[in-house]
């Protein structure tokens, strides 16, 4: 008798140990994804050439500082973004879904977007140049026709040039109309964000400026990448249509 109960106690301790460990496990993975790292699956083309739909990106929330688990307030603000950072946010209105877009316009600056579409912060003209092949990847991953949703001819290919980044750009070569010609003059605490595809892009020219508070964090790395979803979820990769050459690769 004394040995059941003894191994029945014996039992209930692994029990506990287990079942201890299992949430000291679930604990740290929600504290890494709450303070460091969280994955986020890009829903549209607004980002490309340098993000495509269904890129899988790893996002740094420890970039900017520590927030508050479930709220727009940090705890600790460690940085403020940088012009070129690709950040994921809650939307301003859209209901607040996660949204992700570029960096171009930092607290106070006054930013204009002249008719070429050449974009001006406190009257200096950020760096770009023409990429005449857009099939080129010396620098930069190659963007199928397929990903990009039209053909090549379609858009003109553009690499912007900042203290921190050098990336690629689209415009519509057809687009009558790009953006109104008025000078945003960034509030504090926000940022002017804009979408790689600047014709295809709902971003701060349409509804306003970004506040800090509702940044996540900046995208660092591209982990997973497909052209299409496996059973229409968006989380996950059909293998057969996997991007290879673009898995494990940083974020420009």
């Amino acid at each position: 008798m004394i040995k059941k109960q003894k191994n029945k106690k014996t039992l209930f301790i692994e029990i506990l140990k287990s079942f201890s460990s299992t949430v000291a496990l679930i604990l740290l993975i929600l504290c890494i994804r709450w303070m460091f790292i969280e994955p986020f699956v890009i829903p549209s083309g607004s980002m490309i050439p340098s993000l495509l739909i269904r890129d899988h990106i790893a996002v740094n929330k420890f970039s900017y500082g520590v927030r508050w688990p479930f709220m727009n307030k940090y705890i600790w603000r460690r940085a403020l973004p940088k012009r070129g950072d690709i950040v994921v946010f809650r939307s301003t209105t859209e209901g607040g879904k996660f949204m992700v877009k570029r960096v171009i316009g930092l607290p106070g600056e006054k930013i204009f977007l002249d008719e070429n579409g050449e974009i001006w912060a406190n009257n200096q003209k950020i760096p770009r140049a023409k990429i005449e092949d857009p099939k080129d990847s010396k620098d930069f991953y190659s963007v199928s026709e397929r990903s990009l949703g039209a053909n090549y001819d379609k858009y003109d290919f553009f690499v912007e040039t900042t203290k921190d980044h050098r990336y690629r750009v689209i415009q519509d070569r057809l687009a009558y109309f790009r953006w109104s010609d008025e000078m945003y003059t960034v509030p504090e605490n926000s940022v002017f964000v804009l979408g790689d595809n600047r014709d295809g892009s709902s971003d701060s020219r349409s509804w306003g400026f970004l506040p800090l508070d509702n940044i996540i964090g900046r995208a660092f790395a591209i982990w997973l990448s497909c052209e299409e979803s496996f059973f229409s979820l968006r989380i996950l990769c059909d293998p057969l249509t996997l991007r290879g050459g673009r898995m494990f690769r940083a974020v420009k």
